[in-house]
């Protein structure tokens, strides 16, 4: 499996029973997940839950709602462009969905700093069990894993 992108501890995922962080995830769990065809979340299971290390990490700013730290290769909705894009590289134009199990509202990003970790960091990464659902890290939301 070729893994694109991953969290670092601490990112809270939305689920059913509020907000969780991606480490306490396991295959059973469920989340809440967005389909572009729906108006309202729905439920999707977590299959997978890998963790490798990086020492590649973006943070995204959106001045109201801050994703700490992910991978460079991380999709997140941009919703001024829309479609899908790396993490890495999102500049000032983009606008991405922000909210949670209520509602997105698109927020325009402020600033997405990159940097480069002596100690390899451990990210999570979620694969879902439907394919190309998004979910919320952090308020953001983002792309599945999907194994390749």
């Amino acid at each position: 499996m070729a893994v694109a992108f991953g969290f670092v501890p601490g990112t809270r995922i939305a689920t059913p029973d509020g907000p969780v962080p991606i480490e306490a995830l396991t295959p059973g769990d469920v989340v809440w997940a967005w389909d572009p065809s729906e108006p309202a979340p729905t439920r999707a299971t977590v299959v997978q839950a890998p963790r490798t290390p990086a020492r590649h990490l973006v943070a995204i700013d959106l001045g109201t709602a801050r994703l700490a730290g992910l991978t460079p290769g991380t999709y997140v909705w941009d919703a001024f462009e829309e479609i899908f894009r790396g993490a890495s590289s999102l500049s000032t134009l983009a606008e991405l969905l922000v909210g949670d199990a209520d509602g997105l509202v698109a927020t325009p990003v402020v600033e997405v700093p990159e940097r480069q970790v002596d100690t390899p960091i451990e990210v999570v990464h979620l694969g879902l069990d439907r394919a190309g659902a998004t979910f919320l890290a952090d308020g953001v939301l983002v792309r599945h894993l999907e194994a390749t």
